[in-house]
């Protein structure tokens, strides 16, 4: 049984007409030769094979359709490592000054609220006793007047009217006074709570600035003294550089973090991968990866500083290690050992050691390629290595430089054909299935043949067997076992350029059959 000729993926029909054009040189050639097809009497037609062809076998196998292509051979996603920007170690220190300053008038303003309201509760207390004495005096004053007023003419009645006149005076100035130092309370408190209001405003102030210096505190070094080499490879806790003598690791992280790491810090993924670094390189003690910086992170963060020879302080500002996904290999290095540290500018470029290859195909041919399509990458020194599309692009990009696809038909480049300089790309990117047998080469031009379509079972013939018919098909010309030559119409399905066979079917047409071929 064979199977359907036409392909899920069938080869694009631009294709055809040049296959057709060879079909048709190959029929007129044996015409110019003398060999004129005839009727043979037994419904067929006939040839001589000694005027340019040649035999081939029609196969039962299985046909796959490929896309040759140029590639550019590399490592993975390269990325820049810059010195951090962030809080110098000058505006820390001033931050932490002014959150001093705000501390101390803080306590100095609130014990002299304190003092201002011992003052006033004493004054109150005082005039409250000269109040108190006052009322005391007058009620006695009264009750003499009324012992001593039974004859009013009396001396001893209008002294006893003077008294109680003279108390009265005494008594409302003693309420004044305590009216007077109660208000003056009010006063100094209303202005005391004011100002410790103010106070308390300014320290949440310094406080919030303190925090977010923190944050952004940076490695404070100025000089570097040791770079790696081009070429290096980097792991998990191993320096990329060193600041001032001490050694800036590499971190393994998908998130790059934003801020400092330090007690009391919100939680956040960033906070996982540090501590799941500090595990992973033996200083945990019992740690686990958690989102929330804890004293337990603390600690482990002063056993990797002490590793290294940092200050332990528990903390990690930014630019004290480098979070990548995996390991890396330095491809770049700009500063020099014993050059200053710029902030903001580049230190290295680094790429993952991941290999890869990347195409960029001519937008036209998307289609034809998926994600799980089988490639074969000939490497420079014709050596080859398989591979997966890991990757096809959706946003087509035109640029003038090189490396589009740039292949025709057959898998040549050709003036103005997909992928010239100019001509909107896609990117397919490659997964090798054996990365290490590409060396270390990084940018380096290599071909890449992507299986677009495979199919099981087919008939398959030389492209070169196919020949023209006056109606506008194919057939091919079948020779049986008594020497007779028949002309088989066929169906056209799946092409192979790169072996040059084409899948076929047709009434009659069977595996093993012999079909005429130009001769090579």
């Amino acid at each position: 049984m064979v199977s359907d000729p036409l392909p899920l993926r069938p080869r694009p029909r631009r294709r055809w007409p040049a296959i057709a054009t060879l079909a048709v040189l190959v029929a007129a050639a044996g015409g110019v030769f003398g060999a004129p097809r005839f009727f043979n009497g037994r419904g067929g037609t006939a040839s001589a094979t000694r005027f340019g062809t040649s035999m081939a076998t029609v196969t039962l196998r299985s046909l796959s359709s490929q896309q040759q292509v140029n590639g550019t051979l590399g490592y993975g996603k390269s990325t820049t490592v810059v010195a951090p920007v962030g809080t110098t170690q000058q505006a820390l220190k001033q931050a932490q000054q002014q959150l001093s300053a705000a501390q101390t008038t803080l306590s100095a303003d609130q014990v002299a609220a304190a003092d201002a309201a011992a003052n006033s509760r004493q004054l109150i207390a005082q005039d409250t006793v000269a109040v108190t004495t006052a009322q005391n005096q007058l009620a006695s004053d009264q009750a003499a007047q009324s012992g001593d007023c039974s004859q009013p003419a009396s001396q001893a009645c209008s002294n006893d009217k003077q008294a109680v006149s003279k108390d009265n005076a005494s008594l409302t100035a003693a309420e004044n006074a305590l009216a007077g130092a109660q208000l003056q309370a009010k006063q100094s408190e209303d202005q005391s709570s004011a100002k410790l209001d103010g106070d308390r405003l300014a320290l949440q102030n310094a406080q919030s600035s303190l925090a977010n210096a923190g944050a952004a505190a940076v490695n404070p070094g100025t000089t570097f003294t040791s770079l790696p080499t081009v070429g290096q490879t980097i792991s998990q806790g191993e320096a990329l550089y060193a600041v001032d003598g001490i050694s800036v690791p590499l971190f393994y992280g998908a998130v790059t973090p934003w801020r400092a790491f330090q007690l009391g810090m919100s939680d956040g993924p960033d906070v996982g991968e540090l501590t799941a670094n500090l595990v992973a390189l033996g200083f945990g003690n019992g740690l686990r990866r958690n989102d929330h910086f804890s004293s337990a992170t603390r600690a482990a963060v002063e056993r990797w500083q002490a590793s290294i020879g940092a200050a332990q302080t528990g903390g990690v500002r930014l630019g004290d290690c480098h979070f990548e996904p995996g390991q890396v290999v330095v491809t770049d290095v700009t500063p020099v050992a014993g050059g200053p540290v710029q902030p903001g500018g580049p230190i290295l470029k680094v790429a993952s050691t991941a290999r890869q290859v990347v195409v960029n195909l001519d937008a036209a041919l998307q289609t034809d390629v998926r994600v799980g399509d089988p490639v074969v990458v000939t490497l420079p020194g014709n050596r080859t290595t398989p591979g997966t599309v890991s990757y096809v692009g959706s946003v087509a990009t035109t640029s003038s430089g090189q490396g589009g696809s740039g292949a025709s038909a057959s898998g040549s480049p050709s003036g103005g054909a997909p992928g010239s300089p100019g001509s909107p790309t896609v990117e397919v990117d490659v997964r090798l299935a054996d990365p290490s047998a590409t060396g270390t080469l990084d940018q380096a031009p290599v071909q890449v043949s992507i299986t677009t379509a495979t199919v099981n079972n087919a008939l398959v013939v030389p492209v070169s067997a196919l020949l023209a018919t006056s109606g506008g098909g194919d057939a091919v010309e079948v020779v049986t076992a008594n020497g007779s030559h028949l002309l088989v119409p066929v169906t056209l399905g799946l092409f192979d350029d790169a072996d040059g066979l084409v899948q076929v079917s047709g009434a009659g047409l069977a595996a093993g059959q012999r079909v005429v071929v130009p001769q090579v």
